[in-house]
């Protein structure tokens, strides 16, 4: 912006000396034709237009940079509401999340709490139940692999029938074709 301003005093003050030196020249010109008053006249009329576009165009570049700094000042506005959103909504986000780890721990602790509470028989009881519980997902974990090897093998063997019954196919179409190709011949043979 600083920049800007001063490209448009440098333009201004190459204009003021353009303007200037014309009305030197008219001046000059005029000398040799006019009297002192008018000569004063036109000097002074030429030097107020000089000023009015000066300030003018002073005034255009006061009301660009105005633009400017208001629409960068919009912008700001805009992005600071839009972080400050996203602050907010990150917020309630991480409130939400804490609260349900504190509900979530008030659940665990009331749960120790009970377990603490519990007589030794009943922690027997559940070491028991938990002992079983264990030893029929071990025994469901055996099954499974034990039909998984099963369905295994039983693949194995039909590809490997597959495989055999192919082999016999090609077998037999390549006798079909030789004794194709012997019949031809011996037809042949015949012919001649």
């Amino acid at each position: 912006m600083v920049e800007r301003e001063k490209e448009n005093v440098t333009v201004l003050k190459t204009q003021e000396e353009s303007v200037d030196k014309k009305v030197r020249q008219t001046v000059l010109d005029l000398e040799s034709h006019t009297t002192q008053k008018d000569i004063e006249l036109i000097r002074s009329e030429a030097e107020w237009k000089i000023k009015v576009t000066a300030l003018e165009d002073r005034m255009r570049c006061e009301i660009a940079a105005k633009e400017e700094s208001f629409q960068r000042e919009q912008e700001l506005q805009r992005q600071s509401r839009e972080m400050e959103e996203e602050w907010c909504n990150q917020k309630e986000e991480e409130i939400k999340l804490l609260t349900q780890q504190n509900a979530d721990l008030q659940v665990h602790n009331f749960s120790l709490q009970e377990l603490a509470q519990q007589t030794d028989k009943e922690k027997a009881q559940f070491k028991k139940e938990e002992k079983k519980a264990r030893k029929e997902a071990e025994e469901r974990e055996k099954n499974e692999k034990k039909e998984n090897e099963k369905r295994e093998k039983e693949e194995l063997k039909r590809q490997k029938k597959e495989r055999k019954e192919n082999e016999k196919r090609e077998k037999e179409e390549v006798k079909r074709q030789k004794k194709e190709k012997k019949l031809m011949e011996k037809r042949e043979k015949e012919r001649t």
